[in-house]
């Protein structure tokens, strides 16, 4: 019984102990910068430092904890995953714990599966390798750049998966682009799938940028979803730039703000100049605070923008006649201008605005045209508001006219669409909007929502702006024609740039001393304006000093024209094409061979004239605009008219 017994207990301990091997998947500790050739898990086990690259992995299967300590790194990246063309090609690799003043990366088209999370870096880079996940980490002003290595046309990066990470440029910063996907460099431009969800980007950076400096930048790389994100630019960058052939994403419930420049641009920069087609924007905020919502000079074809807020304080510029929609969106403009700036270089498909929200302050008109025919837009159900005046459309007038003359707009109407509380971003629509139930599906047309309003960083109080002395003009002469704004600006971080206004209007700015600007005056009223001038320090610090000039101009008006030569027919359009010179206007009127047809006090001074109400033949149009002082200015053109 007794040697039954033992036998059972020394099989039950020689089980145990066959089944519980000691410390047989425990991680190496490593205490130093070294190449990782080997599969298996490690473990940083102090604080490292290197003159160069401190860890290459070069393995497959290898989890990396850097465990909460600090690499130092004075050249290259604290941890890589490459592959240089001969040994293993890494794939499967996890990077995670790591704190360094320098970044992380993979570089190699063979490299595949690799995940970096929980890191605190100044950036991570992935250079041609596929299926990385980027996830949860703290980066600074190096950002993430995921790319083709871009003379490498083959290493396309597939399927990239960025979320949950903090991006923070901060003052000072020269990075040009702080979150960036590009596929390829040439046309045509590669399928990448990326997947970019719930990232907050900070960038703070306020100098002079060079072209196209953006938090986000999509180049050349399809079906990007790109969903959540928050996107806030206090300094002078893009929010979002999109270019070449970046097609068929979907941008969801983003916020991109940004300071001085645009939101969003949609532009090309190959040699094959191919744009953005096939998008979807859907419940997004392009805001910035003195800028433009929107730059888009070259924007491809069936795009869509649905129920989207553009909210910015100067007019937006969207290219047109590419088929697009525009469908449920708010344009809302806080400065005085148009409310959308619209261009057609060629003959294409037309645009449809539908449901849409154009809210606008300033005698200006709801649109600016450059080569505007009626065939390249088609609209319905909008709702157009100024918020200091009457509605005017282009060089057709009212509403009604816009209407009768384009065939355009029918559904539409003019009314205050009652915000919340559009000051404070509240865009959604009070209880007795009119906009409430109009749209042409029953719902409420424009974008009907709350914008997030974000609060820039202060510069730090030991960095004092850019001293400024006004060289001209001077306050004591009366100026005409062609001025020259011009100011010494001295600071012993560098002046960055220097920025012009007028009567609070953004004129111009330079980046070089000596710090001037032409400017013309001719189309301000003769009187008293104000100069505001703004210097910039290269960490961002500014220094505002504001001055004033007395004008005083000749007063001229010109007649503008909108059809080919002089032969016209129907009903056409009137208005100045500019008023020079004189005090406030009261009056600009309209002759007919003498004979007065048309008066308006309000800008921007148009009128309608039925050229069936004279006879075939030549008359002469006249315009004549009356001041404050009773001085007059005329323009007379001949037309030839034929029915």
């Amino acid at each position: 019984m007794r040697a039954y017994q033992f036998g059972i207990l020394a099989v039950i301990v020689i089980g145990a102990w066959l089944s519980f091997p000691t410390d047989a998947h425990a991680a190496t500790t490593l205490t130093s910068c070294q190449t990782i050739s080997t599969s298996g898990d490690y473990i940083l086990g102090n604080n490292v430092s290197s003159g160069g690259t401190c860890f290459s992995i070069r393995a497959a299967n290898v989890t990396f904890n850097g465990n909460g300590k600090t690499i130092t790194v004075s050249s290259g990246d604290a941890v890589e995953v490459a592959y240089y063309g001969s040994g293993t090609a890494a794939h499967h690799v996890t990077v995670s714990n790591v704190h360094s003043n320098s970044g992380v990366r993979t570089y190699g088209d063979p490299i595949h599966h690799v995940t970096f999370t929980n890191l605190n870096v100044s950036g991570i880079t992935v250079y041609g390798s596929d299926d990385v996940t980027i996830n949860g980490n703290t980066v600074g002003s190096d950002g993430i750049s995921i790319s083709n290595a871009d003379a490498t046309s083959g290493w396309y990066p597939l399927r990239p998966v960025v979320t949950n990470n903090t991006i923070t440029g901060p003052i000072g910063h020269t990075t040009k682009i702080l979150l960036e996907l590009v596929g390829g460099k040439y046309h045509p431009c590669p399928r990448i799938d990326a997947i970019m969800t719930n990232n907050t980007i900070n960038n703070y950076r306020n100098d002079n940028p060079a072209e196209a400096n953006a938090s986000v930048r999509i180049r050349c790389a399809t079906h990007t979803t790109f969903t959540d994100n928050t996107i806030q630019s206090t300094g002078t960058t893009i929010g979002l730039y999109m270019r070449d052939e970046s097609d068929d994403g979907v941008y969801e419930d983003n916020i991109f703000r940004t300071n001085s420049h645009e939101a969003i641009r949609i532009a090309s920069g190959n040699e094959d100049k191919t744009f953005p087609s096939r998008n979807i924007f859907q419940r997004n905020q392009f805001i910035s605070s003195t800028g433009q919502a929107t730059f888009i000079q070259g924007m491809g074809s069936d795009n869509q923008f649905r129920n989207n807020l553009f909210w910015s304080a100067q007019t937006g510029l969207i290219d047109g006649a590419d088929g697009n929609l525009y469908d449920h969106n708010t344009f809302y403009v806080t400065g005085s201008g148009e409310s959308i700036q619209t261009f057609n270089y060629d003959h294409g498909p037309t645009d449809t605005w539908t449901n849409n929200i154009f809210s606008y302050a300033g005698a200006t008109t709801v649109y600016g045209f450059d080569g505007f025919t009626t065939d390249r837009y088609a609209a319905h159900h909008n709702l157009f508001h100024n918020r200091s005046g009457v509605v005017a459309f282009f060089n057709y007038g009212s509403l009604s006219a816009w209407k009768s003359s384009t065939g355009d707009d029918a559904s539409s109407f003019e009314a205050n669409p009652l915000f919340t509380d559009p000051t404070n971003g509240d865009f959604s629509l009070q209880a007795g909007s009119p906009a409430r139930n109009q749209a042409s599906d029953g719902t409420n047309i424009g974008y009907d929502g709350t914008a997030a309003i974000m609060t820039p960083p202060s510069s730090p109080s030991t960095n004092t702006g850019p001293t400024i002395k006004i060289l001209s003009p001077t306050s004591r002469r009366i100026l005409g024609g062609i001025v020259l704004l011009h100011v010494k600006a001295t600071d012993a971080d560098g002046v960055a740039k220097v920025r012009f206004f007028v009567d609070g209007e953004f004129v111009g700015e330079d980046t070089t001393a000596p710090f001037r600007r032409s400017f013309n005056t001719r189309p301000l009223r003769n009187g008293k304006h104000a100069i505001t001038f703004e210097a910039i320090d290269t960490k961002g610090a500014v220094t505002t000093r504001a001055h004033s000039m007395k004008v005083r101009n000749p007063f001229t008006i010109r007649l503008s024209v909108s059809w080919p030569y002089a032969r016209v027919s129907g009903t056409i359009a009137l208005r100045p094409r500019f008023i020079n010179g004189g005090s406030a206007i009261t009056v600009v009127e309209y002759f007919i061979d003498k004979r007065r047809f048309a008066s308006t006090t309000a800008e921007p001074y148009t009128a309608t004239w039925d050229t069936t109400s004279v006879a075939n033949g030549r008359h002469r149009v006249t315009i004549r605009a009356i001041d404050a002082r009773g001085r007059k200015a005329t323009h007379t053109v001949y037309f030839r008219v034929l029915n």
